[in-house]
């Protein structure tokens, strides 16, 4: 592992790049466990002074895939993914993602590391198996149509790197490589980012690692959902090119003020009326922002084939309370795993 640290200095210092043998041969030994934590810090902090390139983190990326716990492909499902994302805009990503799997179109949820067991908690909260052989590790996305992937369930080698990151106490490569493991060889994501540069950063890897198409938004807290009370920047990828574009809600006829931050009880609350199709006044803000995102995605990936058409469709489900059967069945499934007992804690279940 020496070799190969001092292999990023001399890298850095020349303004080149690292091999793909010396980058393959240092992420597979971070990633088994061969290096030791010192020598793992040394090499992710190394890499990020240096700043690593697309060609890098593309064989970084494919080196921890190997990793990956075996699930049942779905390549045409859309692989959703997000950075700094809280209580707020989880719950709306996840009925967004209802609403879309009960259109027929499969959904996988995964996020950072950092954010795991805050969500895990959420789904928790949800009546949803979140143990490694339930709907987090398993192939239920594939029985449900939607799951949520945790990286250090999908990528056991990201579990045990947890304490060393948290000591690092920066960010480092290994912050990007998890959002696009790809569980289940999904050829759309759909990604949350920070900004413009985190866009630029993106789009020559995405089309390197499989990815057919990827939108990459500047959402909410940083994660996939648009909000609705100002235009969003959202960058799309493919293997024919990108462009850059600026989604404005009024557009699409849709407005409101600010989410306000809110208990974790009333957000859970508020998610299941939403997806009993309730539709009283404190709703309509969580409402609109379902019901825009949803259609959006639906035109995104081709579903559809105008917007009019996705919000027709998706007021429909709602109506008809697919999204909310379809939570229904998750839950179903996940408790014959036997590890999700119902909490009695929140409406609407």
């Amino acid at each position: 592992m020496k070799q190969w640290i001092q292999a990023v200095w001399d890298a850095y210092r020349n303004g080149e790049t690292l091999t793909s043998d010396i980058t393959a041969a240092a992420a597979a030994a971070i990633a088994n466990g061969t290096a030791s934590d010192g020598q793992s810090g040394a090499f992710l902090t190394a890499m990020r002074m240096k700043g690593e390139t697309a060609e890098e983190l593309h064989t970084m990326v494919e080196v921890f895939r190997q990793f990956r716990c075996a699930l049942p492909p779905s390549p045409d499902s859309l692989c959703i993914g997000g950075t700094l994302v809280r209580p707020q805009s989880f719950l709306l990503s996840l009925a967004v993602s209802l609403v879309l799997a009960s259109a027929g179109f499969p959904q996988s949820i995964t996020s950072s590391v950092k954010d795991e067991e805050q969500q895990l908690e959420l789904l928790r909260c949800l009546r949803i198996d979140t143990g490694p052989q339930g709907t987090a590790g398993s192939g239920q996305p594939v029985r449900t149509r939607i799951g949520y992937l945790p990286p250090t369930v999908v990528c056991p080698p990201l579990s045990r790197l947890r304490a060393l990151r948290e000591e690092l106490g920066m960010a480092s490569l290994l912050d990007d490589l998890e959002l696009v493991l790809n569980p289940l060889d999904s050829r759309q994501l759909l990604l949350g980012i920070g900004g413009p540069p985190d866009a630029q950063r993106w789009a020559p890897l995405l089309p390197l690692l499989g990815y057919q198409l990827a939108y990459l938004v500047e959402g909410m807290h940083g994660s996939e959902v648009l909000p609705l009370y100002k235009p969003s920047y959202v960058r799309i990828v493919s293997a024919y090119g990108d462009e850059t574009r600026i989604v404005d809600p009024q557009t699409f006829g849709f407005y409101s003020e600010p989410l306000l931050p809110d208990s974790t009880e009333r957000l859970l609350d508020r998610f299941h009326r939403v997806l009993q199709n309730e539709t009283g006044f404190d709703l309509l803000p969580d409402r609109d922002h379902v019901i825009f995102n949803a259609a959006l995605r639906l035109l995104w990936f081709d579903k559809v084939a105008t917007y009019e058409e996705g919000f027709v469709l998706v007021t429909s489900l709602l109506q008809r309370k697919e999204p909310w059967r379809l939570l229904q069945r998750w839950r179903e499934q996940s408790a014959e795993k036997g590890d999700a007992k119902p909490d009695g804690q929140h409406t609407g279940t």
